[in-house]
């Protein structure tokens, strides 16, 4: 997906309630990308996973910036 460098699935954390499945993730994406489309990528991100996985699938996606090597930001 445009934007998402690496998901952090080691931090991935899932659980299901009736036919409701809750889950809770990091992924890691460009430091550069402006807030708004940070959140807009969220959203895209939680609406393919509902597609893909065709089933009812509620997301806290937690955004965390690229971490590149050399830098110390």
């Amino acid at each position: 997906m445009t934007g998402v460098q690496t998901c952090a699935l080691p931090i991935f954390r899932s659980r299901r309630s009736g036919d409701m499945i809750y889950a809770d993730f990091h992924v890691q994406c460009d430091p550069e990308m402006p807030l708004r489309e940070v959140h807009a990528l969220t959203h895209r991100l939680e609406a393919l996973l509902n597609e893909r996985l065709e089933t009812r699938i509620s997301c806290v996606i937690h955004p965390e910036a690229e971490r590149r090597s050399g830098r110390s930001d």
